[in-house]
């Protein structure tokens, strides 16, 4: 509980059917059935009941909340270790005694003071594993080539992807125009360039946009 809220935002909504909201998460099916039953001083329905998947219950002999998430942040919060950079260090440098012959006059520096820009400077830390594998010149990591795929269909049945409820005009609108035919109508309405009569369909999208 949190400020008099339950964390998990329980009681649900009642729900006639699994739906999917937009942050991801499930809205599961919660049916008003009608039935209540009263523990303490609370009155419990159908909105109260954790997911649960029957058959891990009666193999496990155990409550098991399964529940599906499908968000870009669980994806996120799986690799999240992977998108945080390089290893940091906060570090500063002064000089502890008083300068010696040589040294050049009034390189001291107050101990005592605190330079806050200094202090929270971003440094990268390269650690003694690190710097070995740099110096022998090991792949740190790989680079691929970008792939683009390239639609091959008959006239007027190239593949639609489209939103629910989107009107049927602006459906076909957009779907009109695929890699393939505005190589095609490139090629049609610029006889002139001499670059484009020497290039394949596979090539096209390397020198045009």
């Amino acid at each position: 509980m949190k400020d008099g809220k339950c964390s998990k935002k329980f009681p649900k909504e009642f729900v006639s059917s699994t739906q999917v909201n937009n942050d991801g998460y499930p809205l599961y099916q919660h049916r008003n059935n009608g039935r209540i039953v009263q523990k303490g001083s609370h009155l419990i329905n159908n909105r109260w009941v954790v997911a649960y998947n029957k058959y891990l219950c009666k193999v496990l002999n155990c409550h098991i909340n399964v529940e599906i998430c499908s968000s870009i942040q669980s994806v996120k919060y799986m690799y999240k270790y992977v998108y945080t950079g390089h290893d940091r260090i906060q570090d500063r440098i002064s000089l502890k005694d008083a300068p010696r012959d040589g040294a050049i006059a009034g390189a001291t520096q107050d101990l005592s003071s605190c330079d806050e820009a200094q202090q929270y400077l971003d440094a990268r830390y390269i650690s003694t594993l690190e710097s070995f594998w740099w110096i022998c010149e090991f792949s740190m990591q790989k680079v691929y080539a970008t792939m683009y795929a390239l639609q091959v269909h008959d006239e007027n049945m190239q593949s639609m992807v489209y939103a629910e409820g989107k009107p049927i005009s602006e459906i076909m609108d957009r779907s009109a125009r695929t890699p393939l035919t505005e190589w095609m109508r490139y090629n049609r309405e610029h006889l002139e360039d001499d670059v484009a009569k020497r290039t394949l369909y596979c090539d096209f999208p390397s020198y045009y946009t």
